[in-house]
């Protein structure tokens, strides 16, 4: 049996490694569907965009190659995702009429326990009056320093430390 040779070689080098490419990313968007099963199996998951992208590239490039299985596999897995994506960009209007709730509002903050001045982080949390606040690198001279304005959060976890790795 003869090799291909010219055009046709590359051709078939070509195929193969965007069949390659889109095998990965079809991994990619597989194992992101079991993120329940543990964190690593879930980091797939944060892809969803890049997988989509990739995947659609690689079909249309396989399309033009004139490999229409692989393109169709990987045009279906690309949509797949683009079932996850496509809400983010274009769900609903935010419901802004009466009785809407308003939205959660978070801070979090690295208070530097070496050189942070408490004074100012105080004035922060009570001037933004956000309904969670994380606060890294506190310890306990912190917490009794943020003790007036962090009353108001009834639900709290602390775990100061001496060595910048607390939090609270």
């Amino acid at each position: 049996m003869n090799k291909p040779s010219g055009f046709f070689s590359t051709k078939i080098r070509l195929s193969g490694l965007f069949v390659t490419a889109g095998i990965l990313a079809g991994m990619g968007t597989v194992l992101g569907f079991f993120g329940r099963y543990g964190w690593i199996l879930d980091a797939f998951s944060y892809f969803r965009v890049q997988y989509f992208l990739g995947l659609i590239v690689i079909a249309l490039i396989l399309l033009a190659l004139r490999k229409r299985r692989p393109a169709i596999v990987f045009g279906a897995l690309a949509l797949a995702n683009l079932v996850f994506i496509a809400p983010l960009y274009f769900g609903g209007k935010a419901h802004t009429g009466p009785g809407a709730s308003r939205p959660i509002r978070a801070m979090l903050m690295n208070v530097n326990v070496a050189f942070g001045d408490p004074k100012l982080v105080r004035e922060a949390i009570a001037t933004n009056d956000p309904d969670i606040v994380a606060l890294m690198e506190v310890d306990d001279k912190w917490l009794s320093e943020l003790a007036p304005v962090t009353v108001g959060y009834p639900y709290s976890r602390k775990s100061p430390r001496s060595d910048s790795f607390g939090i609270a």
